[in-house]
């Protein structure tokens, strides 16, 4: 997911540039769009910034959910992995159960 992330912010970012670089010449009276320099850097600036914060939250969240798993019994941590990570399907009882035999585990995380 990480990685997803950060290649779809390369991507923006770079969008962002070549949209970007005629547009300081632009006239402002002519497009509805500001044709200063500064405004330009940050609107790039505050996109780099969202990105960062949007890859540090799932990095948390990865942290948070493999901790998880390494506190509960291998069998189920793999049902848990194979639900949420991989596009195996896994029924949805068996994962409520995996859930409700270790909400304690969960419940220290997200309460």
């Amino acid at each position: 997911m990480v990685e997803q992330l950060i290649l779809e912010r390369e991507a923006a970012i770079k969008d962002a540039y070549n949209f970007t670089y005629g547009v300081v010449k632009w006239d402002i009276d002519q497009f509805n769009y500001p044709s200063r320099t500064e405004d330009v850097v940050e609107e790039i600036l505050a996109l780099k910034e969202y990105y960062q914060k949007r890859i540090m939250r799932c990095e948390i969240k990865h942290k948070r959910f493999k901790e998880i798993l390494e506190q509960i019994p291998f069998n189920e941590a793999e049902v848990l992995l194979k639900a949420f990570c991989s596009p195996i399907e896994v029924e949805v009882k068996e994962v409520k159960k995996v859930i409700r035999s270790n909400i304690h585990v969960v419940g220290k995380y997200y309460t």
